[in-house]
């Protein structure tokens, strides 16, 4: 218990650990890691009993862990396809639509989507239990991609002219797929490689407490 003990307050003041943990305590404050880190505290010296009290409250703590990750990813990742379902399924088909009065409400059109575009990039970015509430290592892995989409839009809302407007609507639809695709890869690389780190290190410790009760067993008949 000492070495789970030990594990956890090594990590403790990370502020990835310390930020998901917050999460984490703001549904409930007792299953924060202090009180994981309390719990072992308590429990060192008490035999097998403890032991697998120790075990059943940090692989709760590590799922919780996991789960809020996960969750703010999945927020991100909803988001963008919601924004190019809308490109796909609204914009363009509001563009169409817009020929028949002319070249002045096509370009209403236009400006309008791109205007709606914008504002809910930002609204992605700003989104309390999604983006925002990612760690600052993974924000800035997506910050590429989307950058990408928001330079887009940019540009476009910079030089919306009439000749050729559907080549330029299909290109930003044809950025947010593959820039999509780019996000959902990093945030499924990321949510893989933080699943097999604790899984490593949940295994490291299963198997130092099997030695651990080994040796115990062993000492009993020396």
């Amino acid at each position: 218990m000492s070495f789970l003990h030990g594990v956890l307050e090594s990590v403790k003041e990370d502020d990835n650990v310390t930020q998901y943990n917050n999460y984490i305590k703001s549904s409930n404050i007792n299953d924060g890691l202090d009180k994981v880190l309390q719990l072992l505290t308590s429990l060192i010296g008490t035999g097998r009993v403890g032991l697998s009290d120790s075990v059943g409250s940090v692989k709760g703590w590590l799922e919780k862990y996991n789960e809020e990750v996960e969750e703010k990813t999945e927020a991100v990742k909803n988001a963008l396809k919601n924004i190019r379902d809308n490109i796909a399924d609204r914009d363009i088909q509001k563009i169409e639509l817009a020929k028949s009065n002319g070249l002045k409400a096509m370009h209403e059109a236009f400006r309008w989507s791109l205007n709606d575009l914008d504002g809910n990039m930002k609204t992605l970015r700003e989104n309390s239990i999604g983006y925002n509430a990612l760690d600052k290592g993974l924000k800035s892995r997506l910050d590429i991609a989307l950058g990408r989409i928001e330079t887009g839009i940019n540009v476009l809302k910079h030089s919306a002219e009439t000749k050729g407007l559907m080549e330029r609507v299909q290109y930003m639809d044809e950025q947010l797929v593959e820039q999509g695709k780019n996000i959902e890869r990093e945030i499924d690389f990321t949510s893989k490689q933080l699943q097999k780190t604790l899984a490593d290190e949940f295994n490291n410790v299963i198997s130092h407490i099997d030695r651990l009760n080994a040796k115990k067993g062993e000492d009993l008949f020396t």
